[in-house]
């Protein structure tokens, strides 16, 4: 197994995937701009005949993580090799998961009830040594499997992706203030404006209901009973958008001030998805490690 490279999430190399992919990032006089493929006291002619022979103007490879240009190399060189590697990375992973069982029952039995609806099913115990032999550096995300992820407050870093300064300008106190946060939650509940994508909303609300990793539905009224009172919770308003032919839930917790009181001190960033880890680990219908890892993380009852 292969841990984070470091090297492949810089800057620089950001920029380099997305000049492979016909975008510029920086200016060559940048530090993190990619070098010119000419010369600056190149004349005028030089210049256009070296631009002709390039297939973009700011094409450059990027540097691959260590694990995909193993996976890249094996696949080209021994393809059957390639699938005995995976078979056996296979094997060894469900082994490594058997001895992981006794820890994945230790994490269970400490999760909450609502923690436990949606996570149970998940081998935290497992995870935990992946984690370890991978030095992966966000080494608290199997403790907030157990006791919850913040939306609210100070949210833990990951300290996978840039640092950046939190915006946020509102405490928790303020957002749970009992008049202001039951005047919000009863103008949800008498909207009954209609959006597009309502019916999927639902539809899909009703499947997540009933695969138990949401609650039954509830009005306000039984809202306030269940957390104590008006005015100690505050609802989010949701709305569907339609992306790659499927209608996708966002909550708005921009205009329900729960994003102004979130404390984050890193941006998620994403790179392109690389052909070669796609072979190597997923080409085939059986055996595909990428998919058998997935279905290996989560226990199914």
């Amino acid at each position: 197994m292969v841990g984070a490279d470091p090297g492949a999430m810089g800057r620089k190399n950001r920029a380099q995937r997305a000049a492979a992919g016909g975008r510029q990032l920086a200016t060559h006089i940048g530090k993190n701009g990619l070098s010119l493929m000419y010369t600056e006291d190149a004349s005028l002619k030089d210049h256009v005949r070296i631009a002709r022979t390039l297939t973009r103007a700011f094409t450059s490879p990027p540097d691959m993580p260590a694990d995909l240009r193993f996976a890249a190399a094996q696949s080209a060189i021994a393809p059957s090799q390639a699938d005995r590697d995976r078979a056996e990375s296979m094997s060894r992973l469900h082994d490594l998961a058997s001895d992981c069982a006794p820890l994945d029952r230790k994490f269970r039995q400490r999760q909450s009830p609502a923690v436990a609806r949606a996570a149970a099913p998940l081998r935290l115990g497992l995870i935990s040594v992946l984690l370890f032999l991978l030095r992966w550096p966000d080494w608290a995300i199997t403790s907030l499997f157990v006791r919850g992820f913040k939306v609210t407050g100070i949210v833990d870093p990951s300290n996978v992706y840039p640092s950046v300064a939190p915006t946020a300008w509102l405490d928790e106190a303020a957002l749970l203030d009992p008049a202001s946060a039951d005047a919000w939650n009863s103008k949800i509940a008498s909207d009954t404006k209609s959006s597009e994508f309502d019916q999927e909303e639902y539809d899909t609300a009703v499947k997540q209901r009933d695969a138990r990793l949401l609650s039954h539905f509830m009005s306000k009224l039984q809202m306030d009973g269940f957390f104590g009172g008006p005015g100690t919770w505050r609802a989010l308003r949701r709305w569907g958008i339609e992306q790659h032919g499927k209608i996708r839930g966002i909550d708005n917790a921009r205009t329900s001030l729960h994003n102004a009181a979130a404390f984050i001190v890193e941006t998620i960033t994403t790179t392109l998805r690389t052909s070669p880890f796609r072979f190597y680990y997923g080409s085939q219908p059986q055996g595909s490690l990428c998919r058998g890892l997935a279905s290996l993380l989560c226990a199914r009852s």
